[in-house]
């Protein structure tokens, strides 16, 4: 008995100590990156802010992409995808939600994670949809950067 109780018991602590050490990105306030190619993207229906939420986005770290609108066009609906420019990746959805405790539908968030590759740099560009309430839609995308460094 006191054999299956130490192999358990050994068993236990030998999986506890294989946990993954996964860094833990830091959050931020929602800013533009400096390697976006633009933070504001102008449009005939308002103006779009384009937000991370961390200093340096890595593959394989999660982050929200935030879009504040400006404008005087209610939004119906904002989907999107992230695909690699110098390499293809696929594409990778982003399913945008109102972000909350706000009055008036004006910031959409979306969380999503990028995959690895063997390329220690690599360039995104992310395409939004926005449809709008009088049934009006509009598509932009901006451009980032990640590095593994």
């Amino acid at each position: 008995m006191v054999k299956y109780c130490a192999f358990w018991i050994s068993l236990i602590l030998l999986l506890l100590g294989c946990q993954p050490n996964i860094e833990r990105a830091k959050r931020v306030a929602p800013h533009c990156l400096t390697s976006q190619s633009d933070c504001v993207v102008n449009l005939p229906q308002g103006n779009f802010s384009v937000l991370f939420d961390l200093e340096k986005v890595k593959p394989e770290s999660e982050f929200s992409v935030t879009l504040v609108y400006q404008g005087e066009q209610e939004i119906e609906r904002i989907t999107g995808y992230i695909e690699g420019k110098n390499m293809f990746m696929g594409k990778i959805p982003l399913f945008f939600n109102p972000a909350p405790n706000q009055q008036i539908n004006t910031n959409f968030v979306a969380p999503t994670m990028l995959g690895s590759c063997s390329q220690p740099d690599m360039r995104w560009r992310i395409w939004f949809k926005v449809a709008f309430a009088n049934k009006q839609a509009q598509s932009f995308f901006i451009d980032f950067s990640t590095s593994l460094n």
